[in-house]
């Protein structure tokens, strides 16, 4: 693997991660504070873009986000059966 692939898998693996810590941050009730503004900030664009395009709303539940989510985890290489070849999807479901 390249060295851009290397380093274009990191950056989605570490926005999927900071997507699922502003999910759980969301259900939380905490006082504003530099990190989840940061968080907010970073996520924002993305959870935008996708509540217009794609209002997907059950109740009171905003599922738009699962989209970004699907988008980011097709995009990654995933072989089944290398050792480490397991993801996070939805960062509920491990999937080998």
């Amino acid at each position: 693997m390249s060295l851009i692939g290397f380093i274009l898998i990191i950056i989605l693996n570490t926005f999927s991660l900071i997507l699922t810590i502003r999910i759980i941050l969301s259900w939380l009730v905490l006082p504003p504070s530099v990190f989840i503004y940061w968080i907010n900030k970073m996520t924002d664009p993305i959870i935008n873009f996708f509540k217009k395009r794609f209002p997907i709303r059950l109740g009171f539940l905003d599922l738009s986000i699962i989209i970004p989510f699907l988008l980011i985890h097709k995009s990654l290489p995933f072989e089944k059966g290398q050792k480490g070849s397991c993801m996070i999807v939805f960062s509920v479901q491990l999937i080998c």
